[in-house]
């Protein structure tokens, strides 16, 4: 059956009521999901900090949205600040949404205080490894998330920045990924500490960012760089040829291993060479510093015998002259008489 209806001039025409069924439903359909974008397009997007402060101490949506437009005033480093004390506000509350309400309130009134408890070992690795204080924030907020492994957490931590060149930024992003649940992304580099050993400062840096970006196979990855110092002729060397294959995700192919091989064994030949080329140049110059020592000594005796001897004549000279004057004087005496 066809029913009518009417087009823009207001002439009737005929549809078929299925086709007007599937015109109301898409129509429908587009209205919802205008009314999704719409609705989507309306809502403010919180600070993903603050979302998961919330989420940690289960606090409501309307006091975070508070939270987040205060917040949204703030400089970002005082909104670090701010979100490391609350955390260590809020860690011992018995109602963290109500005592967030009157936080709340203090930030409005400039009333809010951001001085943190003192912590012995958040003092000593930002004392140690010069931090500044968006690390230190960071670890505050670490320290209330994982209080019962904090000392793991540190262990780890020191490791990396132990061979890192900027350790407030590597401090910062390691502990974000690990407050973030990416624990695995904080790797421990203890197996990696018989490798660092042969490296110098600059190479120890890129092992550790491949630590941390190969977290996923790091047992083959480290057991591979093995192999290739092993046969190396400079560690440190070899690994920076090599370590942009391991950070883009990459395993040294067996071929290039053979190369660095070979290439270690002619270098150290040649090494061997110069040893002995620069031995054989001291024996020499010590031989012609011991002759001429030799000859510098026999000369100074030389002379020295030449000045000993002329001065034993002269004071021969001497005693002949005294013993004629006493002569003469004799002589003069027996005439006088």
């Amino acid at each position: 059956m066809w029913m009518p209806t009417f087009d823009a001039a207001g002439m009737p025409t005929f549809v078929n009521p299925m086709q007007m069924a599937n015109m109301a439903w898409n129509q429908g359909q587009a209205q919802e999901a205008e009314e999704v974008v719409s609705s989507r397009g309306g809502q403010k997007t919180i600070d993903r900090d603050l979302r998961r402060l919330a989420s940690f101490f289960g606090i409501d949506e309307v006091t975070l949205e508070r939270l987040d437009e205060l917040m949204e005033k703030h400089s970002p480093e005082q909104r670090r600040r701010d979100l490391a004390k609350l955390y260590e506000i809020l860690e011992t509350a018995r109602s963290p949404s109500r005592l967030l309400m009157a936080k709340t309130e203090e930030m409005e009134d400039g009333q809010f205080v951001t001085n943190f408890k003192r912590d012995e070992h958040i003092d000593r690795l930002c004392e140690q490894y010069r931090l500044n204080d968006a690390a230190r924030c960071r670890l505050v907020e670490l320290r209330v998330r994982r209080p019962q492994s904090q000392e793991e957490d540190h262990r780890r931590l020191e490791e990396h920045l132990q061979m890192c060149e900027d350790t407030s930024f590597t401090a910062e992003s390691l502990i974000k990924k690990v407050t973030q649940g990416r624990l695995s992304e904080l790797p421990d580099l203890s197996e990696a500490k018989a490798i660092a050993a042969q490296l110098d400062q600059v190479a120890q840096r890129k092992l550790r960012e491949v630590v941390e970006k190969r977290h996923e196979d790091l047992k083959l990855v480290l057991e591979q760089i093995q192999k290739v110092l092993a046969v190396a002729f400079s560690p440190s060397m070899t690994f920076l040829k090599v370590v942009d294959t391991y950070l883009a995700g990459g395993l040294v192919e067996a071929n290039e291993i053979e190369v660095i091989r070979l290439q270690s064994k002619q270098q150290a030949k040649r090494q061997k060479k110069a040893q002995k080329q620069k031995k054989k140049k001291d024996k020499k110059k010590k031989e012609k510093s011991s002759s001429s020592s030799s000859s510098s000594s026999s000369s100074n005796g030389s002379s020295s015998s030449a000045s000993s001897t002329s001065s034993g004549k002269k004071k021969k000279k001497k005693k002949s002259k005294k013993v004629k004057k006493k002569e003469k004087k004799k002589k003069k005496d027996k005439k006088a008489k």
